[in-house]
């Protein structure tokens, strides 16, 4: 039995409310000294994560710019559940077909994580799409600005060791993805 236990939240406040996401202040009690303090959270949407892969077993990334570490980055599609997104795969579906241009008739949510609990409120969903063939052009927002690329099995692990792929979100989605694949036999 674990002596760890939830701090009862005393009173919330919003602090900073924004597009994507809510900065809240919350008064908490230490359930082990009875002390009040403050904490700061980030409260969000979910979001999804895409493992996409065509049927020559390449993954679809995305290169764009990063306001915040200020560089160019190498990620896997993925984004904000809308309210209108019926599932996490749904979400992922659209993510994909947007932000690279591929689609794919099977996909799947196969896990998902907390991307930072010590700040964020919400979970990283993973979904995996197979088969993925492209489909038309992609479909960005006025603040996007993305290239697509395929990248073998051997590049994407050559990526994460070498750190050119350095998003943790991305990093975990393919935690999850290998072992999705071991559960599957293949």
């Amino acid at each position: 039995m674990s002596r760890i236990h939830p701090w009862p939240r005393l009173k919330s406040r919003l602090r900073i409310a924004l597009p994507v996401f809510d900065l809240m202040e919350h008064r908490v009690r230490s359930p082990r000294t009875g002390d009040e303090h403050d904490f700061y959270t980030i409260e969000s949407r979910d979001w999804v994560n895409v493992i996409a892969v065509t049927p020559d077993e390449r993954f679809v990334f995305v290169r764009q710019y990063r306001h915040g570490v200020d560089r160019v980055t190498l990620e896997t599609p993925g984004g904000i559940i809308d309210d209108a997104d019926l599932s996490p795969a749904v979400a992922g579906a659209r993510e994909l077909v947007e932000e690279s241009g591929y689609a794919s008739d099977r996909v799947e949510a196969i896990g998902a994580f907390d991307p930072n609990p010590a700040l964020f409120s919400n979970r990283c969903h993973v979904v995996v799409a197979t088969d993925v063939h492209l489909v038309g052009g992609i479909n960005l927002d006025a603040g996007e600005d993305i290239d697509t690329l395929l990248l073998t099995r051997d590049e994407v692990r050559a990526g994460i060791r070498s750190g050119e792929i350095g998003h943790a979100i991305v990093v975990s989605s393919f935690y999850h993805y290998d072992a999705w694949r071991e559960e599957q036999g293949r």
